[in-house]
């Protein structure tokens, strides 16, 4: 059996906030894979709801590297009222930076979830600083996506003036004038800033969504695919997906096993389905323990 180890990291992005994460890898067997892969939580989510992912890739010799964004929930620093698009973005791209501080300039992937893979696109857009990104229900329209889940629109509001305070925004509550302002002035916030952010990629993309997301539209995500001519964007639907992977184990298990796979392809060390092993879950149920009696 593959024995993981998770060791709590920490560095300081660049508003001197600390970040913590944890390092999961195999320690036996040794034999061990590049490319690393970091793994960004969605908003409202923290790195313990991704062990079992990291579980998934180190089990099968990849190093992992998963963290909380600050001023959000989890365990790095500052209060979640204070939460942007911007903050997850800088919080990102430290995170790229300590882990080729730390481990050289290893083939990188990016692995981020909702309004992260927001944040993400915008980021590898304009530094493609990873070798490959994978987008888990990525927000395409952030606009509408606020219209579906409010029945209101926040920032065509938020352009006419009308002010908010500190108030519920994605089940959140934050100082919604902050983060509005945020993704308006930092093109966040419309399908053409997303398609603009795409088009400068230039790593390939994969990109998983679920079927039944009633964040993104099919008619968003078919405007991506006509407008954008990345020849390197798989897109792979989640059959009757919603938002949140987590709510259903086995698309979830389906999307890790996929994720190991492409991680292997680029690596070069392709690993057929058959091979890809599954994690202990008695250790993914350890870890979450031991990290939730930490927080």
């Amino acid at each position: 059996e593959c024995v993981i180890q998770s060791d709590r990291v920490t560095c300081l992005n660049q508003h001197g906030d600390e970040i913590v994460g944890y390092h999961d890898f195999p320690i036996k067997p040794e034999a061990t894979h590049t490319p690393m892969v970091i793994l960004s939580p969605g908003y409202g989510e923290t790195k313990r709801e991704y062990i079992s992912l990291a579980y998934y890739l180190a089990t099968n010799g990849f190093h992992v590297i998963r963290y909380d964004h600050t001023r959000h929930v989890g365990d790095s620093e500052g209060t979640h009222a204070h939460t942007t698009l911007t903050a997850m973005k800088d919080d990102m791209d430290t995170m790229i930076q300590f882990v080729k501080g730390e481990w050289g300039d290893v083939p990188l992937v990016l692995v981020a979830t909702s309004l992260a893979g927001r944040a993400a696109l915008k980021l590898i857009g304009e530094s493609n600083k990873v070798d490959f990104l994978i987008l888990i229900a990525g927000i395409i329209n952030v606009q509408q996506t606020l219209k579906a889940v409010h029945q209101e629109d926040l920032v065509g509001d938020f352009q006419q003036g009308i002010r908010r305070g500190n108030t519920n925004v994605l089940g959140f509550n934050v100082e919604a004038d902050q983060w509005l302002h945020d993704a308006v002035i930092n093109q966040f916030a419309t399908l053409d800033s997303t398609i603009a952010d795409m088009k400068q990629l230039q790593v390939p993309l994969l990109w998983f969504s679920g079927e039944q997301d009633s964040w993104s539209t099919r008619e968003d995500m078919d405007t991506i695919h006509r407008e954008v001519a990345i020849t390197s964007l798989q897109s792979m639907i989640i059959p009757d997906g919603l938002h949140r992977l987590l709510e259903n184990p086995r698309k979830a298990k389906a999307v890790y096993r996929e994720i190991v796979a492409q991680c292997g392809a680029l690596g070069g060390n392709g690993t057929s389905e058959m091979e890809i092993q599954d994690p202990s879950r008695r250790a993914i149920g350890l870890q979450n323990r031991v990290e939730r009696e930490a927080s």
